[in-house]
């Protein structure tokens, strides 16, 4: 089980990293120059590929406690999931409307991921440093 949770965070990791890259690309690319305001559109991709940089950086980091079995790994997973979910579930609260399909697809997965960092096995797997339960690993 601990390492579906590391693989996860893996995931999420390369997908935060390439959305990084994508972003900030895009803010050279000769779209952007085709566009009404190529100046604004570009400064909103690197601020836009910028946030995204240190949820990036968090979720390599997390990654790397976890595949070591590290409890501060498990700890920077837990925050990071709950920062990535807060504003989510924000704004379903604040729009008192159903949300939309896309915005249920991107909260389950940190939705199930939470749970799964938070399953007895997993946590005491990794809050013990790995001495507890080698077959969370499994």
């Amino acid at each position: 089980m601990a390492t579906v949770v590391a693989g996860f965070q893996t995931g999420m990791a390369l997908v935060l990293c390439a959305a990084v890259i994508y972003l900030w690309a895009v803010s050279i690319s000769s779209r952007v120059a085709q566009s009404l305001n190529p100046a604004q559109v570009a400064m909103e991709m690197r601020i836009a590929g910028t946030a995204v940089l240190l949820p990036a950086i968090l979720a390599v980091i997390a990654s790397w406690g976890l595949w070591k079995n590290r409890a501060w790994g498990w700890w920077i997973a837990v925050v990071l999931s709950l920062l990535v979910l807060a504003p989510m579930v924000w704004e379903a609260i604040d729009d008192r409307a159903m949300p939309e399909l896309d915005d249920i697809a991107v909260t389950v997965p940190f939705v199930i991921y939470l749970v799964l960092l938070f399953v007895p096995k997993v946590r005491r797997f990794y809050l013990s440093r790995g001495k507890v339960g080698e077959s969370a690993a499994g």
